[in-house]
């Protein structure tokens, strides 16, 4: 889904923005748990700062912009097949079942929603800066590029979700940040 290229040396940002993505992750988690009142269970992720980032065309991405002090984007990116896998357990049918196709980006969009909500929140709230979130999208590549041609650093999670005991299925949270505005 997203490829790591090189890792960066830590700084207190550095630091921030891992912690994030951790914390940010474990409360989606609860959120997700809530949410649909099943079993659920992200797994310990893999979280630290990258240079480059890259979505492979297979997957399902969800961007979400957001504005303050520091402006960026959150990404999400989960394989078609653990799209299908997530809905199929979300709705309680298999995989071919004909409810399943029409509901992957909605599931999807509402998945990066509630995790890079909560990841990004952390970021503010560690860092006492107030953000404004935009609606999540589906992420086109431009979007990326543009957000990674001024970022001051990215972050990558890789992570791992199961609900409604299906079996632990892959998935990428990264979040791009910048200290200059957006909008």
């Amino acid at each position: 889904m997203t490829a790591l290229q090189t890792e960066r040396p830590d700084s207190s940002i550095d630091t921030v923005l891992v912690s994030s993505l951790r914390e940010g992750w474990e409360r989606s988690e609860r959120i997700i748990r809530e949410m649909f009142d099943a079993s659920v269970s992200f797994g310990e992720p893999a979280a630290r700062v990258v240079d480059t980032l890259e979505v492979h065309a297979g997957s399902m991405a969800v961007a979400m912009e957001f504005s303050g002090p520091r402006s960026g984007l959150g990404l999400l990116a989960v394989s078609r097949a653990t799209a299908r896998g997530l809905v199929a357990s979300m709705l309680g049918c298999t995989e071919t079942d004909d409810a399943v196709l029409p509901m992957l980006a909605p599931a999807v969009l509402e998945l990066g929603n509630v995790v890079l909500n909560a990841i990004i929140g952390d970021v503010g709230e560690r860092l006492s800066e107030q953000y404004r979130f935009e609606v999540p999208t589906s992420l086109a590549p431009s979007l990326l590029r543009s957000h990674e041609a001024r970022a001051d650093m990215s972050g990558l999670l890789n992570g791992r979700i199961a609900i409604g005991g299906q079996p632990p299925a892959e998935l990428v949270v990264a979040v791009v940040l910048h200290a200059d505005r957006v909008r």
